[in-house]
């Protein structure tokens, strides 16, 4: 009774212990390249417009971006689909966001242009009055774009789980009340990203960037049913898709990507 009662405190040890492991945060570093353009004057800084983010990974296969989004949805109701379109619009928002939270770029909106051009047509209506409204004629120009697109991702495959039965007291005897599964998951993004030059359409920098993460997690299933009671599932621990490595490793390769296209503005430009 006493090792029993042994296994079932260093099983439950192990289920809050790993959790725990797993609440590690991504944190956004600042090299050399962001620093050094950050401290040039606001107006000197590269002005960039990102563009849509493509599908470049294999057709098939672990790392093909349509094949995990078909998992995915296995998972999901109908109407929770997620589609190649929302899911790169996603990545490309997550890299104008991470563009701009690096204070080393000016970068313009393209998405909700026709909105500001709309706006600035109204102000051009008597009906407006003159001091409240912004001058025409003011939009800025992109000198870069940034072109970007997914060539490797990876959902995270679950490793082989290891299986630890929970001992339990049932009516004085002893019998396994659950089993508790600990296994990893994996995720894996890449992208290619490239620097072009607004005005003549050349590219003046290309890179890889990836992010990757792995994380452990615990399943608990119950099992067993001693004596006619009914088996409970319990829910995972670790949710789908929202708390999967997949997450962090999106936010590592954006963070990446930024670094990437920070340091080109660092290197000599290419003879003509």
């Amino acid at each position: 009774m006493r090792g029993a009662l042994r296994r079932l405190g260093i099983v439950v040890s192990l289920a809050l212990l790993l959790p725990a492991c797993n609440s590690a945060q991504v944190v956004r570093g600042e090299g050399d390249a962001i620093a050094a353009i950050r401290a040039l004057p606001e107006n000197a800084r590269p002005r960039v417009a990102v563009l849509p983010v493509l599908d470049h990974t294999p057709p098939y296969g672990v790392r093909s971006l349509d094949l995990n989004l078909v998992l995915i949805n296995l998972r999901r109701p109908q109407n929770e689909q997620l589609g190649l379109a929302q899911f790169t619009g996603a990545v490309r928002d997550m890299l104008v966001t991470e563009l701009f939270s690096s204070q080393a770029f000016i970068v313009l909106d393209r998405d909700n242009l026709p909105a500001v051009l709309a706006e600035q047509a109204f102000a051009e209506s008597p009906r407006f009055n003159a001091a409240t409204v912004a001058p025409g004629g003011g939009l800025e120009g992109a000198q870069y774009l940034i072109a970007a697109a997914i060539t490797a991702f990876d959902t995270g495959s679950e490793g082989g789980a290891v299986p630890i039965p929970i001992p339990g007291v049932i009516n004085s005897d002893v019998a396994a009340l659950g089993v508790l599964n600990l296994g990893f998951k994996k995720g894996y993004v890449a992208m290619d990203v490239r620097v072009l030059d607004a005005r003549t359409g050349r590219v003046l920098h290309s890179g890889a960037v990836e992010g990757s993460n792995t994380k452990f997690g615990v399943d608990l299933a119950a099992v067993a049913a001693a004596r006619g009671l009914g088996v409970t599932q319990v829910p995972e621990v670790i949710k789908l898709f929202k708390n999967t490595p997949v997450e962090q490793a999106l936010q590592k390769m954006s963070i990446a990507a930024v670094a990437e296209i920070a340091a080109s503005f660092q290197r000599p430009a290419a003879a003509p």
